[in-house]
């Protein structure tokens, strides 16, 4: 899932018999499983989470829509900005964290 750009983001709920151990999580967190859920599965917990999990992610590609939107009117220059309060894009810092 994660190889793909459509489902890069999607967050992933490990549901797990095994005991959760300091190692299971370490590993799963590691792999970007955004939670990590114990058999028996509680109904009620599981939905509250992969509604919450849900949200934050609507949230995130939203936030990465208006981004990508303002990036390129800034290039466009239909945004000045200077005078707009957007950092201008050789100070936007970079989202793979490349200086």
């Amino acid at each position: 899932m994660r190889s793909l750009d459509q489902t890069r983001s999607i967050p992933i709920v490990l549901l797990t018999g095994f005991g959760v151990t300091r190692e299971l999580s370490a590993a799963a967190f590691l792999l970007g499983v955004a939670d990590v859920v114990l058999k028996p599965i509680d109904p009620s917990i599981l939905r509250t989470k992969v509604r919450y999990l849900f949200e934050i992610h609507r949230r995130l590609q939203s936030m990465q829509q208006e981004i990508d939107g303002l990036r390129a009117q800034v290039k466009a220059g239909s945004v000045d900005p200077l005078n707009s309060g957007i950092p201008a894009p050789e100070c936007m810092p970079d989202p793979h964290g490349h200086p």
